[in-house]
């Protein structure tokens, strides 16, 4: 006997799901066999149980996080960290590529079980997640070209008409160019690896 809620989420997934060549008979063995999928309620028992510990990372944070392109895994402070705590664990660490725009979307969807890129800390990012202890406090840092340094030593040197400001969107760089910078042009730059040759 099935109850109102079961029949009501069969009709949906029926109503959903239209695959050509689909049977119904498919589709039912289909809807069973993911009903019987069962989620661990404890994060931690499930890292326990797959020997699996898996890590987000943008790879694109030195000297925190950084995946080359020929590189099967990244590398960094991060990386050394996480795998100090599989090992800690006794799991194996699987390194899951993110973005930061995309960070904390990926953290809820259970695309990975933790973070380990140079996440700062903020106030939005709390709400979603815990934070370890930080183990290193530091701050915003304008970088230009050698000749152009002297032109650029404070946040009004930066801000102006003529000054162009490029960033990688999503994370705390950008909200923190998207505060202090009102008058010079914001150049978004989706690849954090490849700023500096930009900047070239």
């Amino acid at each position: 006997l099935h109850s109102q809620q079961e029949l009501a989420e069969a009709e949906i997934f029926n109503s959903e799901v239209s695959v050509e060549g689909l049977s119904q008979q498919s589709k039912d063995k289909l809807y069973q066999a993911l009903k019987s999928i069962q989620r661990y309620n404890n994060r931690l028992q499930q890292i326990l149980d797959t020997g699996i510990l898996r890590i987000g990372t943008t790879g694109d944070y030195a000297p925190f996080s950084f995946w080359a392109d020929n590189q099967n895994r990244p590398r960094g402070t991060d990386i050394d960290r996480g795998e100090s705590l599989a090992e800690s664990l006794g799991v194996k660490p699987v390194f899951i590529k993110t973005s930061w725009p995309t960070l904390t979307e990926d953290l809820l969807a259970g695309n990975f079980d933790i973070a380990m890129s140079g996440v700062s800390l903020t106030k939005a990012r709390v709400v979603f997640g815990f934070f370890s202890a930080p183990y290193h406090v530091g701050g915003k840092t304008a970088i230009a070209r050698c000749k152009d340094a002297e032109k650029f030593k404070s946040l009004d040197a930066i801000d102006q008409p003529s000054v162009r400001v490029i960033v990688n969107p999503g994370g705390t760089n950008e909200k923190f160019v998207d505060e202090n910078i009102k008058l010079a042009t914001k150049v978004l730059h989706m690849d954090n690896r490849s700023i500096f040759s930009q900047l070239v």
